[in-house]
């Protein structure tokens, strides 16, 4: 789960109870909104989370992310847009299990799938990972087996790494 400390860390108190909480992401331009993305392998509760309030309360982000998966999400704030977030959701352990690229454009409120290029392949519970330039919230980066970049807010998917040509 996601712990709080509201001492510089001389003590903590559970802010979230989700199993297995695998990233986090805090608004740069307010720091009582941050985002979660919580679970592998279906665990319970499973999902991506905000809160306005600095932890106090989480509300889970449904709005157009897919209803189910059995990996891990890892979550990306652009820095340039605090309202523009990317999700990389894997659903699980086997090759072709499926991978999605998801955008927000209102700070989690809702989603769009934007890629379902299976970068993550069998990697989906563990190795993938998503990435936003500094300066240009349309320029992602995400990894899972190999890398692949986007120009164009997650759409479009270039293949820029083959693991095969190690």
């Amino acid at each position: 789960g996601v712990w709080l400390s509201t001492d510089a860390g001389g003590s903590w108190a559970p802010s979230l109870a989700v199993i297995m909480a695998t990233d986090l992401e805090i608004d740069p331009t307010d720091s009582n909104t941050l985002y979660a993305a919580c679970g592998n392998f279906t665990s319970a509760g499973h999902g991506l989370y905000r809160t306005k309030t600095g932890g106090a309360s989480w509300t889970k982000l449904t709005t157009g992310l897919p209803s189910q998966w059995g990996g891990k999400a890892e979550l990306a704030l652009a820095p340039t847009n605090p309202q523009r977030l990317y999700a990389s959701i894997g659903n699980g352990a086997s090759t072709g299990s499926g991978t999605w690229l998801c955008r927000s454009d209102n700070g989690g409120t809702s989603w769009t799938t934007v890629s379902t290029q299976d970068y993550a392949t069998y990697q989906g519970w563990f190795s993938h990972d998503v990435a936003v330039a500094p300066d240009n919230d349309a320029v992602v980066l995400v990894a899972g087996i190999d890398i692949w970049k986007s120009t164009s807010a997650g759409a479009g998917l270039t293949l820029k790494s083959d693991w095969q040509q190690w």
